[in-house]
């Protein structure tokens, strides 16, 4: 997810992994959030996960050394979960999708490039609102431009549902590769990205 932000959703995350589960499942959640540089918005975050009833299941990863040991990170989660409300494209989902792990994301905005029912489990969004950051990223407020995917009661009701199913998944040893994704992956490669750059610059 990269960086805390009212735009990536790690409010519905935390929202709907403590309506998921319940103090002693076998689950985890990492959060791979960490700044290079600690900001008030991380102590912010670290506190609401430290007061959270599932407090003891989740896990701030600290920022990894090498892209080789986020890579190793990636292929140790069961899961990549990505419940944003914009994005452009959303590398770390496609790179889930390369480590051939089910993914759970929004069916907004970038995503639609390429998910689709058989690669990802998607969250449903029936309405949009305004693009509004007041506490993080406040650019998008002061700029009063735009809307984002709107994340209620419904859209947790989903990923509530998904995570369970992943994770029944797997306490029964049916979660499967996601070959689907791992074939999306491979159609979009920096060569790839590079030569449309290319082609439309001519």
């Amino acid at each position: 997810m990269a960086k805390w932000e009212h735009r990536k959703g790690q409010d519905i995350l935390l929202r709907t992994f403590e309506q998921a589960f319940e103090p002693g499942d076998d689950v985890r959640l990492w959060l791979a959030c960490h700044q290079p540089t600690p900001t008030e918005r991380d102590e912010e975050w670290q506190r609401r996960c430290a007061e959270s009833p599932l407090a003891d299941l989740i896990e701030i990863v600290p920022r990894q050394p090498t892209p080789a040991d986020v890579a190793t990170h990636m292929a140790e989660a069961h899961c990549g979960v990505f419940p944003a409300r914009a994005e452009g494209w959303n590398l770390p989902l496609l790179e889930m999708l390369a480590r051939g792990r089910p993914v759970i994301a929004t069916d907004w905005g970038a995503h639609g490039a390429y998910l689709d029912a058989d690669n990802a489990r998607l969250v449903t969004v029936d309405r949009t609102e305004p693009a509004v950051d007041d506490r993080w990223i406040t650019v998008y407020s002061e700029r009063k431009t735009g809307e984002w995917a709107h994340l209620g009661d419904a859209q947790v009701e989903q990923l509530t549902t998904h995570l369970r199913q992943v994770h029944s998944a797997r306490q029964a040893g049916r979660l499967q590769l996601n070959d689907a994704g791992i074939a999306t992956a491979a159609r979009h490669t920096w060569a790839a990205s590079a030569e449309a750059l290319v082609a439309a610059m001519q």
